[in-house]
């Protein structure tokens, strides 16, 4: 397999100069697909501009001045994903992952005390001996909580980083508010209004008040009524 990656085969999803440079970084391998993140390098020095020298960006992440998910992440190849926080120490600044309405991964401001929590949605379910379960995140961390918990597929958590303390429960059910982060609609913030579940092989419906309809893998809950994080910015078609 290859270690280097052509900037021309790079993903739709990176906002990043195509024919500037030859290649750019690949990203290690980890919970996020190569779509639904950016390299970390990529990201301070090409998406928020902060540094514009290799170099120089490399050191900031050797210092140990970087956290992804309030954790020092040191491998500047480490793939930042959608919902993921990122925050640097010694100038106070975090951010975290959205999409835009082209779906591309692009980081945002917020409160820099916001990156002490995130949203993560349950994507598997798995029951262990002991009469507890592990649940298998978006993000692709597991969290064991107990069986007589009711978590569904789809559904939520807002989780304490990076101790992974249940703080809230977001469910996939009509009246929650959901970001649609893949696909035609990418970046479309709507209230459900009804999730049909299709007998067959094909994904499950989500149908939002304002028109609009996207299949479950595609939606991702992020509130009760109104969105319980800050959102980008995005520039309307």
């Amino acid at each position: 397999m290859s270690k280097s990656l052509k900037r021309l085969n790079a993903p739709k999803t990176w906002s990043i100069p195509r024919k500037e440079a030859v290649f750019t970084v690949k990203p290690s391998p980890g919970a996020h697909s190569i779509e639904r993140g950016i390299p970390l390098l990529v990201l301070i020095r090409e998406i928020l501009k902060m540094e514009n020298i290799a170099r120089e960006a490399h050191k900031i992440i050797s210092d140990k001045k970087v956290y992804v998910d309030n954790r020092i992440i040191k491998d500047y190849k480490f793939n930042v994903g959608i919902m993921d926080t990122l925050y640097f120490e010694g100038i106070d600044v975090a951010y975290r992952m959205g999409v835009d309405n082209n779906g591309r991964v692009i980081p945002y401001k917020i409160s820099p005390t916001d990156h002490q929590w995130k949203l993560d949605r349950i994507d598997n379910i798995q029951t262990i001996k002991g009469n507890r379960t592990i649940l298998h995140m978006f993000d692709g961390r597991a969290i064991l909580v107990d069986k007589s918990t009711k978590y569904k597929t789809g559904d939520v958590l807002k989780i304490s980083l990076p101790d992974q303390k249940i703080l809230d429960h977001f469910k996939l059910e009509e009246g929650n508010v959901a970001l649609i982060w893949k696909g035609k609609n990418a970046s479309k913030v709507g209230t459900i209004s009804k999730y049909e579940v299709i007998k067959s092989s094909m994904p499950n419906l989500i149908y939002f008040k304002e028109g609009f309809i996207t299949t479950k893998p595609n939606a991702f809950v992020i509130g009760k009524k109104v969105p319980e994080i800050s959102l980008p910015e995005v520039k309307v078609q």
